[in-house]
């Protein structure tokens, strides 16, 4: 199974699994994998690391550099994606000049309880389970993509996706 140029992004706050989910759906796929969080600003990780939320100036350069990397690869290379995207201004960051036939977003979505176990329960990460209530404030549910409970195993959700995919003819095999 292949995506024709076209690049997904897997959305979420904080602890909802959007490396692994990434990383195992474009396993699934056979195409490459980037972590949004590495096109942060060593300003933005240290703000965060210190348990201060990022403000909409603080987010807006690193969202502007992920969406020059899709807009460029994208002509090139099918991959996967992840980006927290808490809010609709910055989803249309993301896609700005890219056609909205190649993005296909996908939302994970969780409780904070579930969310914030998991946050307690990872180590090396510069988001703290005390932010995740301040990416929660500012969530904006999208109403448009593909939407998938965590609440299940990761061979559960990429199941999910891959059907969902299918059934929406935004993969072909």
């Amino acid at each position: 199974m292949v995506i024709k140029n076209r690049v997904i992004i897997v959305t979420g706050v904080s602890g909802s699994g959007k490396t692994s989910v990434g990383l195992a759906l474009a396993e699934r796929l056979s195409v490459s994998f980037f972590d949004g969080d590495t096109f942060h600003p060593e300003s933005n990780i240290a703000k965060m690391s210190s348990g201060i939320p990022l403000t909409d100036a603080d987010r807006h350069p690193w969202l502007k550099g992920i969406n020059d990397f899709i807009r460029h690869r994208v002509v090139s290379e099918n991959f996967v994606i992840t980006c927290s995207a808490l809010k609709e201004a910055y989803r249309k960051i993301l896609s700005a000049g890219i056609d909205p036939t190649q993005v296909i977003w996908v939302h994970l979505q969780g409780s904070y309880d579930l969310i914030h176990q998991r946050m307690l329960q990872r180590s090396n990460h510069f988001m703290t389970a005390a932010m995740l209530r301040s990416q929660l404030d500012v969530y904006e549910k999208p109403q448009y993509g593909i939407s998938v409970s965590i609440d299940q195993d990761l061979d559960q959700i990429i199941d999910f996706l891959l059907t969902r995919l299918k059934s929406t003819k935004e993969l072909s095999t």
